[in-house]
């Protein structure tokens, strides 16, 4: 298992995206045409092309063979591999990305922070989670709830099954050595703080064990890896 995080505003500078067209399929560079804000587009180019190198180093494949094909509900694959899982998010300055070979669910969420207002809260988390978040300083209350809302999202997400389980049907709760799940199966995950920046938070979740720690993701090292494998063929 390993998860990357990018750094959007590197790509964003003197239009680095661009050159990241060349890495990713035609659909989704008919779908980034479409943003209207840059740094969307820089976003939905950098995501595929970071799943793209990272599967093709890990399967031993050019990028040419590296496809893609929705899930029972709609989560995105790897065609052809049964066991290969990937989860994808994106927020503020980031890009991250959450991989594994041995067929666990996993889940990841970044979030930028930004104002918590009590009626979000209210609507997505449980009594539990409530009364926890209430019990911080004012000042942290913010940064708690996205990190609570973080670990939320990167279960629903493992499930694969969007919208269908509501966030309040769970709970992430505080223990002695981190958080863990209770509740419509939760408990039966692992969940995982990681520490990004300032601004943002970032969670994820699995099946089996978790990374220790991120990976800041280095496009010129997976370059260099597809060009000494494969020829660089996309």
């Amino acid at each position: 298992m390993n998860i990357y995080a990018w750094r959007v505003s590197e790509m964003l500078e003197g239009r680095r995206y661009e050159q990241l067209c060349t890495l990713v399929t035609k659909e989704r560079l008919e779908r980034s045409g479409r943003f209207l804000r840059e740094i969307d587009t820089c976003r939905s180019l950098m995501g595929e092309a970071m799943i793209r190198l990272v599967a093709a180093a890990d399967l031993n494949l050019s990028l040419s063979s590296i496809r893609f094909q929705l899930g029972e509900y709609g989560k995105p694959e790897i065609s052809g591999s049964n066991s290969y899982r990937f989860n994808l998010s994106h927020s503020g300055d980031w890009v991250v990305l959450f991989t594994t070979k041995d067929g666990s669910r996993i889940g990841i969420d970044v979030e930028q922070i930004g104002d918590m207002l009590w009626q979000v809260a209210e609507s997505v988390l449980t009594d539990r989670e409530l009364s926890d978040l209430r019990g911080h300083a004012a000042e942290q209350q913010p940064a708690y709830f996205y990190r609570l809302w973080t670990m939320k999202e990167s279960y629903i997400k493992a499930l694969g099954t969007g919208l269908s389980m509501p966030l309040k049907q769970f709970s992430i709760l505080r223990t002695a050595d981190g958080f863990a799940g209770r509740g419509a199966g939760a408990e039966n995950f692992s969940f995982q703080a990681y520490e990004l920046d300032d601004s943002h938070k970032l969670s994820a979740c699995s099946e089996g064990a978790l990374p220790s720690c991120w990976q800041l993701f280095d496009l010129q090292q997976f370059l260099t890896m597809n060009q000494l494998q494969h020829g660089g063929r996309a």
